[in-house]
């Protein structure tokens, strides 16, 4: 073998290896036509991007009808609120059914590695009920479980999960006025913004707190939220371990 022969077969390797590794949301959901407009959601906030460049995710997607409630808010506000509907872990059926015994948890969100949550406001707490129902509500304490899982949509097992779940996963601050920062490379300044979108009130589109089931305290099993430095330091280490196999390759055919 020549080293020109090597060398491109090394660069194959690396391209198609990155390649077969990379996850792309949009292509995922547009087999299912019940999630098309989460799918321009998606896109059009541009979480499209940010779920494609993580290694594990699971996404509680929302069906057509269920969108509705997010069509007409401006871009930010719909921003705000579909971060908490993608979970920096991996939740497939299977493991769902292994949190019956602690009935709740907390689960990190891609909203906690905004930068921009305070205590649970990144968290969802998903919970078993006592009729068996899994249930995912916001994480701030006493926040009632509007949001019901209706069945799986697809799953590449420990790298993409997707939940059907009946409706938006919401809290009071993620549809409050809040400034993106500007200094976390998951979130760019780019990133489409928007004037202060208003309050949701108890009326029209929003959901009522009462009847609602609420959780007991979660047992505190809270996934270590990723930061942005930790975020920036995985995209260098990629970068340095693709100079580190140029670098072989160039002394190899020295």
């Amino acid at each position: 073998m020549t080293s020109s022969s090597f060398v491109v077969l090394v660069l194959a390797i690396v391209f198609f290896t990155s390649s077969s590794l990379a996850l792309n949301v949009n292509k995922i959901l547009s087999n299912y036509s019940d999630y098309g407009v989460f799918n321009h959601l998606l896109d059009a906030t541009g979480l499209s991007g940010t779920i494609n460049s993580q290694q594990t995710i699971t996404i509680l997607a929302l069906d057509n009808g269920a969108c509705g409630g997010l069509n007409g808010r401006p871009i930010a506000e719909s921003k705000r609120i579909l971060m908490n509907h993608v979970i920096l872990d991996y939740y497939d059926v299977s493991k769902l059914n292994e949190l019956k015994a602690k009935r709740s948890t907390l689960l990190t969100t891609l909203y906690q590695a905004s930068g921009f949550a305070k205590n649970n406001e990144g968290f969802v707490n998903v919970t078993v009920m006592q009729w068996e129902d899994i249930m995912f509500g916001s994480g701030v304490p006493n926040s009632p479980l509007e949001s019901k899982f209706l069945g799986p949509v697809m799953a590449k097992p420990f790298s993409i999960s997707i939940l059907h779940v009946s409706q938006p996963v919401l809290n009071q601050v993620t549809l409050s006025p809040t400034q993106q920062p500007t200094n976390n490379p998951m979130f760019p300044s780019s990133s489409p913004t928007a004037d202060s979108p208003p309050m949701l009130s108890n009326s029209g589109n929003a959901p009522s707190d009462s009847n609602k089931p609420t959780a007991d305290s979660p047992d505190g099993d809270k996934a270590k939220a990723p930061t942005p430095s930790s975020t920036s330091m995985v995209a260098v280490g990629s970068g340095v371990g693709f100079a580190m196999v140029i670098g072989l390759v160039m002394n190899i055919i020295g």
